[in-house]
């Protein structure tokens, strides 16, 4: 790059052109001989004859004058001494100089001095640091090659005067059990090149660093076994005047093996990376963490670790970054999510943590495979989309957003799928696979896209079914019912990709904007949804145009709209589709009305309609029962045809879907432990190749059983007071209280004083917002009476209505308001007036016919029996108490059909077989703490 050819001209007027010049001319001073027999001269006279080699140097420095040279040509070993360059000194090391060992000291030095030059040095030894320095200026260091065993070549101290003004031609290091070269406060850096060669940590470290230009950084084996990097950028290196306006530039970095490649960390920053050649690298290849303002140009990774943009809690999120890479063999990630991210990735990088527009299964020879891309064979000369489909990868669509487009995720759906399905040659997927399709929330947007453009955009392609969960049946809708609330994000980030998508609709909104925050709005643009979703939370989207909220009535707003509106097909796909009738981020009757479209058009639909869920549990609770349905469709099991709805309880409750997602939940807590595990089928936990494989790994078969236990477990300990779990669950409700009510004072009435899973549970931000809407008044203070003119309250108030309507909540006493008769005359609303009673909470006695969920002494209630007893004494006079042993016994009580020969055997070294749950304290608190202890 031309920044290399200016720094090379830069460290020019060092004067340093070749090795072969070390002593040449006529040097004030030189050091000559060999071991036992030194001299040191100046001019014409002796300063220093003898056998100590050190003493030599020293006397030949001690002789000169600033501005004056000494030429060590002699080689020897100074020991643990330390030879100390004053200001305006110049010195050559032509020979080679062994250095021994001395805690905190350099075997070269130049401490607290301006203009001192080492144009030439050649280093051996295993010393604690081959050359040291701090409150330089203008300090020249020229081609210095260090062949060590141990150690640092060479460090700027951190806790000493900072530096200014330092120059470096070429630094060659090989051996040093630590960094190459390692800098802390220098403002104003030249270094033409570091050669680092298997050293133990860094190549080049920098620390608190500014306006520095480096031109090559090549390392080989550099930090292998450790975090350490090739390049390091470290503790605010780059910092500058509070900012991180660019101000360190480097040309090249080459990495081969090591540890990482690239490293930036610490609120580190303003630099700009001309081009990269890292690979093999045993950790990140490059790894950004807590950095901002950092851009590599361009450039290759192969094989090895992760590329990653990361953050730890302490520091800021990334900022600021961009990534112009081709990258094969690995994997890009961002976790968590920074904000004004650009990655301009290419390659057969599998791409991680940038979310999903939808997934798809494909049958393959003695295996399953899941996809979501084509990135990886698209590059491919023998994976090629015909060119007659105008599609994804045609338009352009991996280098913009393009949020909630429909035409745009449907299609790039389907290119994914035509990819994999011709890569049979090295995949192993079979010719004629089984193909389906399921996504969730903005993934069931592209998987609804996919089924209705698949008759026209992809008649080739057919699917054995789609499952879709959270479905958006209208956008326009979704944006006026999440505006001002917590998932406003969505919305901001859904207009900014469609004004990626349309054309006239982006010049639509830049007329719209107001200039002042048309920025902020467009932030999405540069970063993770979840990022977005936390900045724009409760704001009001019409505050940032024109219109305020006419907006969305605009002509072109309205021309998008209808053309994201579905139903637009009837898919001959067999659906099944589920959304929770309390979604708050699509209402429920937009999704109704999609079905029922379909449905009249001649499709297979089965539907669900949760009543318990949100639009965010429902991804969770949602799933098993899903995948019960897809794997029926890809086993060959054809759906009734039609349509069927059902509102349910929970999907949740499907036995075979909660057997389905265990098996996938526990695969995943296995690997968060870091236990090896091995696959498991989409099958039952039962089913023959797990049964085999358990029965063939003893071991795995213990750890899969408290893993998933445990898991279960594990979920008490939000219940205790004092707990860790339960103070986390305290503060993000909150937090969350703090989001969802803007009036202070009913904020603070509303916010209970008891923990999280005790009394009441917290309220529903549907209820919060009716609560503050203008036509709402809340009243905290309760009411002294009514009278014919309306409410009194205790302060004597009156606010008068003309019609009151109590609304005086649920009974929860489990007495029907109906009738339901037993045996001999029995009524069942008579019989539980005084104290409801049931067998497991499930029957009643007398009532042959009558079952329950969740009836009377159910076990929900939370830790020892014996205050529910004490409790139950008082208010009736009859003891009667939940199931009086842990939940898991009451699974396996539920699980006994036999209910007449009911036996309950405890396992002796079950810590929850007594009332209540049984935790101790330490279990309560410990993370890491094993909650099954009992499976062994």
């Amino acid at each position: 790059m031309a920044r290399l050819s200016f720094l090379a001209a830069a460290l020019a007027l060092i004067s340093f052109t070749n090795a072969a010049d070390c002593g040449a001319g006529i040097p004030e001073a030189t050091v000559t001989g060999s071991e036992g027999a030194y001299e040191a001269t100046k001019g014409s006279a002796s300063v220093y004859s003898g056998s100590d080699y050190f003493a030599a140097i020293d006397a030949a420095l001690g002789a000169i004058a600033s501005g004056e040279r000494v030429a060590v040509i002699a080689s020897g070993s100074i020991g643990t001494n330390t030879i100390s360059i004053d200001s305006g000194k110049i010195f050559e090391g032509c020979g080679t100089i062994d250095l021994g060992y001395k805690a905190g000291k350099g075997g070269i030095e130049s401490l607290n001095t301006k203009g001192a030059s080492i144009p030439y040095l050649s280093l051996t030894g295993a010393p604690y640091f081959a050359m040291h320095f701090y409150g330089t200026s203008d300090l020249s260091l020229g081609k210095i090659v260090m062949n060590l065993s141990a150690g640092i070549g060479i460090r700027f101290d951190r806790d000493e005067a900072a530096n200014t003004n330092v120059a470096m031609d070429s630094i060659s290091v090989t051996g040093a059990s630590s960094h190459a070269v390692e800098t802390w406060n220098i403002d104003g850096l030249t270094i033409n090149e570091v050669i680092a060669r298997d050293v133990g940590e860094c190549g080049l470290l920098l620390q608190m660093t500014t306006n520095a230009k480096v031109g090559l950084v090549d390392a080989d084996n550099a930090g292998s076994g450790t975090g350490y990097a090739a390049l390091r950028f470290a503790n605010q290196n780059g910092k500058l005047n509070g900012g991180y306006e660019t101000n360190v530039y480097v040309d090249k970095v080459i990495a081969k093996g090591g540890g990482r490649g690239l490293f930036c960390v610490s609120e580190s920053g303003g630099a700009e990376i001309g081009t990269v050649d890292i690979s093999d690298t045993e950790n990140n290849a490059i790894l950004i963490e807590n950095c901002y303002g950092v851009t590599v140009l361009g450039g290759t990774v192969a094989g090895g670790g992760e590329v990653r943009l990361s953050a730890r809690d302490e520091f800021a999120l990334t900022d600021d970054i961009e990534l112009h890479l081709q990258v094969d063999g690995t994997t890009v990630r961002e976790s968590p999510c920074g904000t004004n991210i650009v990655l301009d990735i290419t390659g057969s990088a599998t791409l991680d943590g940038f979310g999903f527009v939808s997934e798809f299964w494909l049958e393959a020879e003695g295996f399953e495979t899941a996809g979501s891309g084509p990135e990886e064979h698209f590059e491919d000369e023998d994976v090629d989309v015909e060119q007659s489909h105008k599609g994804y990868y045609e338009r352009g669509y991996t280098t913009k957003s393009r949020y909630v487009a429909g035409l745009q995720a449907g299609q790039a759906t389907l290119d994914s799928i035509r990819a994999v399905l011709k890569s049979s040659s090295f995949s192993g997927i079979s010719v004629k696979p089984k193909v389906a399709l399921w996504g969730y929330s903005g993934g069931a947007l592209a998987t609804n896209w996919a089924v209705e453009l698949q008759r026209s955009y992809a008649p080739e392609l057919s699917f054995v079914g789609a499952a879709i969960g959270g479905l958006i049946g209208n956008i326009g809708n979704v944006l006026e019912t999440i505006n001002k609330g917590p998932f406003v994000g969505l919305a901001v980030t859904g207009l900014m990709g469609l004004y990626n998508e349309y054309p006239y609709f982006a010049t639509y909104l830049e007329d719209q904007f107001i200039p002042a925050t048309a920025e902020t709005f467009k932030s999405v643009l540069r970063q993770c949804l979840g990022v977005s979703t936390s900045q724009f939370s409760g704001q009001d989207i019409s505050s940032y145009f024109k219109s305020g909220a006419a907006v969305l009535d605009g002509a072109p707003a309205q021309k998008v709209f209808e053309a994201l509106n579905l139903s637009q097909n009837v898919p001959k796909t067999p659906l099944y589709i589920y959304k929770s009738i309390n979604d708050q981020i699509s209402p429920i009757a937009d999704t109704d009305n999609l079905v029922n479209y379909y449905c009249k058009g001649g499709a297979t639909i089965e539907y669900k309609r949760d009543l318990v869920s949100d639009h965010t549990s429902l991804s969770i609770t949602g799933a098993g029962e899903a995948l019960v349905w897809l794997e029926a469709r890809m086993s060959g099991q054809s759906p009734e045809s039609g349509c069927s709805t059902d509102t349910v309880i929970s999907t949740l409750l499907n036995p075979e879907g909660l057997a389905l997602l265990g098996t996938t939940l526990v695969e995943f807590l296995i690997a968060l432990l870091g236990v090896p595990v091995g696959p498991l089928s989409l099958g039952t936990l039962d089913s023959e190749e797990e049964r085999a494989h358990f029965g063939a790994d003893p071991d795995f078969f213990l750890r899969y059983r408290k893993a998933i236990e445990g898991y279960f477990n594990s979920g008490w300990k939000t219940f205790y007071k004092g707990s860790a779990a339960q103070a986390e669950a305290q503060a993000g409700t909150l937090a969350h209280y703090q989001e969802i009510f803007h009036d202070e004072t009913l904020r603070n009435f509303m916010t209970p004083s008891f923990g999280v899973g005790c009394r009441r549970p917290t309220t529903g931000d549907n209820f919060v917002r009716a609560m503050q809407e203008p036509n709402t008044t809340v009243f905290p203070f309760g009411v002294t009476k009514m009278n014919e003119d309306g409410i009194v309250h205790p302060d004597g108030t009156v606010n008068k209505y003309d019609a009151i309507v109590c609304a005086t909540g649920f009974d929860t006493s489990f007495t029907p308001r109906f009738p339901i008769h037993g045996r001999n005359g029995h009524e069942l609303m008579e019989d539980f007036s005084k104290s409801p009673e049931a067998y497991l909470g499930l029957a009643v006695h007398g009532y042959p016919n009558f079952f329950m969920f969740s009836g009377p002494i159910s076990p929900v209630g939370n830790g020892s029996a014996f205050p529910g007893a004490e409790d139950k004494h008082l208010k009736t006079g009859k003891v009667q108490v939940t199931w009086p042993g842990s939940m898991l016994h009451y699974r396996e009580a539920m699980a006994d059909v036999h209910y007449e020969h009911f036996k309950l055997d405890y396992l002796s070294k079950n810590v929850f077989d007594w009332f209540g749950n049984g935790l101790t304290w330490s279990e309560v608190n410990d993370e890491h703490g094993d909650m099954a202890p009992y499976i062994t």
